[in-house]
């Protein structure tokens, strides 16, 4: 796990917030296309495997292909299937370094675990294998695109890390952790406390950025005082704890990891 921490010294800024909310972006090199698959598989077909929330739902979807090279001699295209159903074909004219293609995916295809096939389609009598690297015409770059949206559910602190990141499916995340006023060295220990746990709770890379003062538009974690609570439009709290609650203005099934105490001892002790 790799946790990088990000220090704001003031509200979260505008910039923060994701380009297109509810919208995944999952690269093809997170689904399993590596160097060593770019250089070295010679077979015709190549799938890759993208797994979903169990939160979400997708609603709409696309992959957006880019190009790093020509196909190699005798391939007349790419064929691409999703869960062994066909979304697209792209002739190898249109296959070249820099060259892009967008094919439309039928969200109802996709589930919590989606297999992306990619075949090349070659003339008729040619040798079953291709040459080393030819699927070194796919940048890994290329992505797909999900446009997801929340699926009622209850969580609790028993479900953590989820539902403010998967580790079974998500490669990275960002996480961010809010104050609700300028943090005491307790209050800095028990967010590190809370970090390290989420660290430790699977393989994904995570962004933890800070903010003081202001919510997120998205899930966070919150470690405060009860009494500053309302400074970040929640209500005060009495005495100290962990609970999950629901986002007061993001929306979109956004959760907030509230952890809170009466003094900066409690909320330490609470973590």
């Amino acid at each position: 796990m790799i946790a990088t921490l990000v220090a704001i010294a003031g509200p979260a800024a505008a910039g923060a917030v994701p380009v297109e909310r509810g919208l995944a972006r999952h690269a093809l090199a997170d689904m399993g296309l590596d160097p060593w698959l770019r250089a070295r598989w010679q077979g015709p077909t190549l799938t890759l495997v993208q797994r979903g929330r169990p939160d979400r739902i997708a609603v709409g979807a696309r992959l957006a292909l880019r190009f790093r090279e020509r196909p190699p001699a005798g391939v007349l295209a790419l064929r691409v299937e999703v869960n062994g159903v066909a979304v697209g074909r792209v002739e190898s004219a249109a296959i070249a370094p820099g060259a892009a293609s967008q094919l439309d995916v039928d969200p109802s295809l996709l589930g919590a675990r989606n297999e992306v096939g990619f075949a090349l389609e070659r003339a008729p009598g040619g040798a079953p294998c291709l040459p080393p690297g030819a699927f070194a015409i796919l940048d890994e770059a290329s992505v797909l695109e999900v446009r997801e949206e929340p699926l009622p559910a209850t969580f609790t602190v028993d479900d953590l890390p989820m539902p403010l990141f998967d580790p079974a499916s998500e490669r990275s995340a960002r996480v961010p952790f809010v104050f609700a006023a300028p943090p005491s060295p307790a209050l800095l220990r028990a967010a590190a406390l809370l970090a390290g746990d989420l660290a430790l709770s699977g393989d994904t890379a995570l962004s933890l950025p800070v903010s003081i003062g202001a919510l997120p538009p998205a899930s966070a974690v919150v470690v405060a005082r009860g009494g500053d609570l309302p400074r970040l439009g929640l209500p005060s709290s009495a005495g100290s704890g962990v609970r999950l609650v629901p986002h007061p203005t993001a929306g979109d099934g956004a959760t907030l990891l509230l952890v809170w105490g009466g003094d900066d001892a409690a909320v330490a002790a609470a973590a």
